[in-house]
């Protein structure tokens, strides 16, 4: 067992001259996170730190050399990772790497890695928070970030060999991004059994008992494609609602047909099984394929109206111009007839003019009834105008449409953290309107609040439902 706090305490700090390490964010067996922060003047900044102990345990009897045989075998393992993360780190796609330092440990024979990476929320995380509706439309934009990403890294090589949804991360700006290469490999090296129960191929599961094999890039797409599954069907594992997760996993391993996701469209509910599918075969060759086919998606789903259609001259002829372009010279105009009306009978002149007297005041009238209706339609303008002014940005109205719904809570969500760090592009109104516990502060504590206000709007009758004000003293 490592003792990992033996080993925190003999890390000089600040590391890398201003960062200090505050809490811890996760841990295993061989690593642990931490979240580590730098002040700087007039902000502060915040990171992730990877611990990666690179020793021999106590338990292992060996002599001197070979402890040096295996101790230099981890530190080729380890040290892999932050060579994986630094040829990833130009892919906006991939949780970002910044630094690294290896340090000599004291009192334990080894060293121990730090890697320093961006700060961000998993996506479960994210999800119990309220700031990922599982909504079909945010799971394409998902697939396509991570799919990037996992690319990214089947273009260099590299297999992740650990793809599930607590390795997927939301940056600030509504980028999800993929991490956590810490088993990752190439396909000419890596034939070790690895990954997280759930998400391992089923010609990866077999080999478990008929031996090592080597791992493609269809692996890592078998696991992509039962993340897109679970998060298209409430978060379950094909056939888990029907009994336990174990009893799920096995019926799939034996090549058990699946059906749609549930909440999945059959045009993604297709990609979604043909990335999954049992026979890596019948499965897509590459994430190449697999992109091209949710950019396809993607677009049908977003394009505009057809223009309406355009009348084209008769018999496909085009519009050659003037006439004398065409090789004719027209005929000149018809002259108007000339006529004396000096010699018009008086009782026509007046007979003419009685008949214009009614259409000069059907036209008059016309003209009232307009103008009236335009001074009664900018008065509706105006009071609409008056009503939007009054509602926008009230308290919990946080995009200030007038009403208080689950995208002001994941607004809300997606800007604290840069409310935190002074970066917000929150407007003063729409800071004042996310303060929904009224502490004088913007948190994910407001964030939370307004969703479970969501809830029980939706839950509740209109006519019976609170304000966002009498809901919150009565559930303070």
């Amino acid at each position: 067992m490592i003792n990992f706090k033996a080993i925190i305490d003999e890390i000089p700090q600040p590391l890398w001259d201003s960062w200090y390490i505050t809490e811890k964010v996760d841990s295993g067996v061989y690593s642990e996170v931490y979240k580590i922060e730098a002040r700087r003047a007039g902000r502060t900044d915040y990171s992730l730190l990877k611990i990666q102990p690179i020793v021999i345990d106590d338990d292992v009897e060996c002599d001197e050399e070979q402890k040096k045989f295996l101790l230099e075998k981890k530190y080729r393992e380890v040290t892999d990772e932050t060579a994986t993360l630094y040829k990833l780190k130009s892919c906006p796609y991939v949780v970002g790497y910044q630094d690294e330092r290896i340090i000599p440990l004291r009192f334990m024979h080894g060293y121990v890695l730090l890697t320093r990476m961006e700060y961000l929320m998993e996506l479960p995380e994210l999800v119990q928070k309220g700031g990922f509706p599982p909504t079909e439309e945010n799971i394409l934009k998902l697939a396509a970030n991570i799919g990037r990403g996992l690319n990214a890294a089947h273009k260099l090589g590299i297999h992740h060999r650990d793809i599930k949804p607590s390795n997927f991360f939301a940056a600030p700006d509504g980028t999800f991004k993929l991490g956590d290469f810490n088993i990752s490999g190439s396909k000419e090296s890596v034939r070790t059994i690895s990954g997280t129960a759930g998400y391992i191929a089923p010609e990866i599961y077999r080999s478990i008992s008929t031996g090592g094999t080597e791992y493609t890039n269809k692996a890592d797409i078998y696991s992509f494609g039962v993340c897109l599954y679970q998060l298209m069907n409430d978060f379950f594992f094909p056939f888990e609602e029907e009994c336990s997760t174990e009893h799920a996993v096995e019926r799939r391993m034996n090549g058990e047909p699946l059906q749609l996701p549930k909440n999945a469209s059959a045009d993604f509910g297709r990609i979604i099984l043909k990335a999954c599918a049992y026979d890596p075969a019948v499965r897509y060759n590459s994430m190449d394929e697999l992109l091209c086919e949710l950019e396809n998606l993607r677009a049908r789903r977003s394009i505009p109206a057809a223009p309406p259609s355009r009348t084209l001259p008769e018999s496909g002829t085009v519009y050659a111009g003037p006439a004398e372009m065409r090789g004719y010279i027209p005929l000149p105009p018809p002259q108007p007839e000339k006529r004396d009306y000096s010699r018009q009978d008086n009782k026509k002149e007046s007979r003419r003019s009685s008949k214009l007297v009614p259409v000069l005041i059907l036209l008059l009238i016309l003209a009232v009834i307009g103008i009236l209706i335009l001074l009664l339609g900018k008065d509706k303008d105006d009071d609409k105008k008056k009503k939007s002014s009054a509602s926008s940005y009230e308290l919990g109205d946080v995009d200030g449409d007038g009403v208080i719904t689950e995208s002001d809570s994941s607004l809300l969500l997606k800007e604290y953290a840069l409310i935190d760090s002074k970066k917000s592009t929150f407007t003063e109104k729409q800071l004042e309107a996310s303060d929904v516990d009224g502490d004088g502060a913007v948190t994910s504590i407001d964030a939370t609040l307004l969703l479970r206000y969501c809830t029980y709007k939706t839950d509740t009758d209109d006519k019976d439902v609170l304000t966002l004000e009498e809901w919150i003293k009565e559930n303070k």
